[in-house]
């Protein structure tokens, strides 16, 4: 009988050595897979970071461009080649470049509905330049995102309407200056503070 309990006791004890065994063996390949896995997530976010910031909510580095815009008021700007009012109907994605001296260039392409002609050719839309926004550049042997300003620059929303004094490349005049966004009761603020009915503005270009 007590043959009996000593095999039984071994074997008891082999069943449990063996079952132990088996948990090892059965923890070792989840250890490594997640260590392989963990390093391909590592990997591809290192290589495709800059890539993913511009789709995620990630800060970039704040930069701003210093341009030659200057403050312009309305009799300044009356003999831009075109001056329409306008209301802002959609912008395309932000567009990145670089300028011939080596500065980044962050733009949309904003399309206008005309609704009226003060001066220029007969159009039905107009479509002129935002800069500004998130963009990715070289920052060495890698790439980096920017949040870019340009100082002065015009800045639409789509939906309201503007009195837009326009150059010849396509920009409003002196940046924000040339963009004079409708008030509530239809009228025109200038940056020097004065205030126009698009009544008076025709009558002012004669």
């Amino acid at each position: 009988m007590a043959q009996n309990n000593n095999q039984e006791q071994v074997l008891f004890k082999e069943d449990v050595v063996e079952k132990e065994n088996i948990q090892r063996v059965d923890k070792r390949p989840g250890s490594i897979y997640s260590i392989i896995i963990f390093a391909m997530v590592f990997l591809v976010c290192y290589l495709f970071y800059p890539q993913i910031s511009m789709v995620l909510p990630i800060p970039g580095q704040k930069l701003t461009v210093k341009t030659g815009y200057v403050a312009s008021d309305v009799i300044q700007m009356l003999d831009s080649p075109t001056i329409v009012l306008a209301i802002a109907k959609e912008e395309s994605k932000t567009k990145t470049s670089v300028t011939n001296d080596g500065q980044p260039l962050v733009f949309k392409v904003v399309e206008f509905q005309v609704l009226d002609v003060l001066k220029g050719e007969e159009s039905e839309k107009i479509s002129l330049f935002e800069y500004g926004g998130n963009g990715l550049f070289s920052n060495g042997a890698t790439k980096k995102k920017y949040n870019v300003k340009y100082e002065n620059a015009s800045d639409f929303e789509t939906g309201k309407t503007y009195l837009l004094f326009v150059n010849d490349n396509g920009e409003t005049v002196n940046g924000k200056a040339g963009a004079l966004i409708q008030n509530d009761e239809g009228k025109f603020t200038d940056v020097s503070g004065s205030t126009y009915s698009l009544d008076e503005i025709k009558g002012l270009l004669g």
